[in-house]
């Protein structure tokens, strides 16, 4: 509602804050640590009597960085009880690092917190639009009172079982991306780029020539994401080939400086 106070780490998804501007929130913004990490502390000196929702994107767009379970509980912990704490777990699935990596169970002991999945990334169904959300009886009422009637067709639906059901396929995306991951971080170190370290499908790195390296890339073909923070860039994790080939013309474009 107008005035409601909707608090997001930034920077993030972008869509968190232009929907709240739509119902004419106010977006308050916090910044995230040096690290890329969420500053939880800061979040909970934010809130108000007017906050209603907290957004946490986990692991976050575009930082690629994750917080533990445990992290989120006990943030979760010292929020009021009629603030909601949406987490956003598009990028899940890409978890290497911890086992189980999923905030789910964490909707059984507290009413306020949503966890939400999507189809779109590690499953390949981008373009079914697909997803669900995990949450209590009583959120499950309200969003009842304003969901669209037939939001999800029987089509994505029957491709979302059927991806679901090829975990195999899913395993392999997975390792995949993590060993490409790996890879980047390696050769970003190797050329001394500021990085934050990814648990996700893509990497979020710095340099003051962000605008000339994204042009130079577009040039040959590779679209990266700019504009989300001066001087950083996000890079999604491709193919081998894909990858080879722009390290390569990253390399000598920084060669040439």
């Amino acid at each position: 509602m107008a005035g409601d106070e909707e608090l997001v780490s930034v920077p993030t998804f972008s869509e968190y804050a232009l929907h709240a501007e739509i119902e004419e929130a106010i977006i308050k913004k916090v910044a995230t640590k040096e690290n890329g990490q969420i500053d939880f502390s800061a979040l909970l000196k934010n809130i108000t009597a007017k906050t209603k929702l907290i957004w946490l994107c986990n692991p976050n767009n575009p930082t690629g960085t994750y917080e533990t379970v445990s992290s989120i509980e006990k943030f979760v912990q010292q929020v009021p009880k009629e603030t909601m704490v949406l987490v956003d777990e598009a990028y899940i699935d890409f978890v290497t690092e911890k086992t189980p990596a999923t905030t789910m169970d964490l909707t059984k002991k507290y009413p306020n917190i949503v966890v939400m999945r999507t189809f779109s990334k590690a499953y390949g169904l981008a373009n079914f639009r697909v997803g669900y959300a995990v949450f209590s009886n009583q959120v499950a009422g309200e969003v009842q009172k304003v969901r669209l009637p037939y939001n999800v067709s029987s089509i994505a639906q029957t491709a979302a079982i059927a991806a679901f059901k090829d975990q195999n396929f899913v395993e392999q995306v997975v390792a995949k991306n993590a060993l490409e991951r790996t890879k980047y971080e390696q050769f970003f170190q190797r050329l001394g780029l500021n990085f934050y370290h990814s648990q996700a499908n893509f990497i979020f790195f710095e340099t003051e020539l962000a605008q000339n390296l994204a042009q130079t890339l577009l040039k040959n073909g590779y679209l990266l994401r700019t504009g989300l923070r001066p001087n950083w860039l996000r890079l999604s994790i491709g193919k081998p080939e894909d990858n080879i080939k722009i390290q390569q013309i990253i390399e000598e474009f920084f060669a040439k400086i």
